[in-house]
């Protein structure tokens, strides 16, 4: 359950940054959203992920025997991705996945992580598809736990201290 006190820091952060950010050097958003979508690939690769926002990682579903098999197959042909072993998770046989995951930021300086919809090389399905394919297996990914929010917090205020700009209290 989230403490009244949790809400407040989150509005505040939200707040500092829809605000505070406007006035970030060149690069700044850019830096935070790097740091973000690799968290979010190197915690996933790692076989955890996140059921909640701000709930804690787990460890993700196991991959299938028939997966396992598929993929040392793929590696003999120099087909899997490096990222990933056959027992290791990536989602999806090439890491597309996980390696689409992008960001936006809008004329205001709003930043928004997305996975664009768009289909795989190996596959007909889209980018969603496989998303939603991966949660309802148990795999979600796609979401950032408390102590992931915590990070990216302080990297907010590092990026904030790196460019000598207005500081916010979080």
């Amino acid at each position: 359950m989230k403490s009244k006190k949790n809400d407040e820091k989150i509005d505040k952060l939200k707040l500092a940054i829809n605000t505070k950010v406007v006035i970030f050097k060149q690069g700044a958003l850019e830096n935070l959203a790097d740091f973000i979508i690799r968290m979010i690939r190197v915690r996933t690769r790692l076989g955890y992920g996140v059921e909640e926002n701000e709930g804690s990682k787990k460890k993700l579903k196991s991959i299938k025997e028939t997966t396992i098999e598929e993929r040392k197959r793929l590696l003999k042909r120099g087909k899997l991705s490096s990222e990933t072993t056959p027992l290791r998770s990536n989602l999806t046989r090439t890491g597309e996945l996980l390696e689409s995951i992008t960001y936006k930021i809008s004329k205001i300086n709003f930043l928004t992580i997305l996975i664009p919809n768009r289909k795989h090389k190996d596959s007909s399905a889209t980018n969603a598809e496989i998303a939603r394919y991966q949660e309802e297996s148990g795999r979600t990914f796609f979401k950032l736990s408390s102590s992931e929010i915590n990070q990216i917090k302080k990297e907010c205020v590092k990026q904030i201290k790196k460019n000598n700009l207005t500081k916010f209290k979080l």
